[in-house]
């Protein structure tokens, strides 16, 4: 695509079938960001529309929600001429901020080649960030609420954990079904995409590479 513009018929419905083709970028370039990974993309794609594109060495991926388009920053190796490719992309068919997962050493990059461009955190994820060490600890009062409530559980449910496989999926599946009528996921639309994410994955866990 050397010397092309870079358009967005240029990018490709995500499938099930392209897993290897990220394995074998990601094996590369390891990614940080959830939603960049492929399960994530392929449990959410009903909802998110996700769209890849093979530029060189690198994977450039959209996503659509709500006829809105966003891109993320180029997958592989630094490519200033992709980058500047992808801008003009964005420019012409994203919505009004149509870059988004913008890693730190991404940022100190565009911030340095691309002064003029204003970079904003997405506050409304914030809820959503947490260190893996706090998770498996819940140390301070900030998680006070959440150690009483698992304690409650561990009190009165006496928790087992047992694989997802062939014996238990059913069980997991009646689970989602019995959570959304409890959620009421047909008043918020967004629980519904939520459950239908939770049934892909468990549906296609060998396909997706779950475990």
């Amino acid at each position: 695509m050397s010397g092309m513009v870079l358009a967005g018929s240029d990018f490709s419905p995500l499938r099930i079938e392209d897993r290897a083709l990220f394995q074998e970028v990601y094996e590369q370039f390891p990614q940080v960001h959830s939603d960049n990974t492929f399960a994530n993309m392929i449990c959410w794609n009903s909802y998110a529309h996700y769209r890849y594109a093979r530029v060189r060495d690198s994977l450039l991926i959209s996503s659509t929600i709500g006829g809105k388009t966003k891109f993320r920053p180029p997958i592989g190796p630094p490519d200033t001429e992709l980058f500047a490719d992808l801008l003009s992309l964005c420019m012409r068919e994203g919505d009004e901020s149509p870059l988004v997962l913008i890693i730190d050493s991404m940022r100190l990059w565009i911030q340095e080649e691309y002064p003029e461009i204003l970079l904003h955190p997405d506050r409304n994820y914030w809820e959503y960030v947490y260190l893996a060490e706090d998770l498996a600890h819940l140390p301070g009062k900030n998680y006070l609420t959440i150690r009483r409530h698992l304690s409650k559980f561990r009190r009165n449910c006496n928790p087992v954990v047992e694989p997802i496989d062939g014996s238990t999926r059913d069980e997991v599946r009646e689970f989602l079904v019995e959570w959304c009528e409890w959620k009421n996921c047909d008043g918020e639309p967004f629980l519904v995409h939520e459950k239908d994410a939770v049934m892909h994955a468990v549906t296609h866990m060998e396909e997706i590479g779950l475990s």
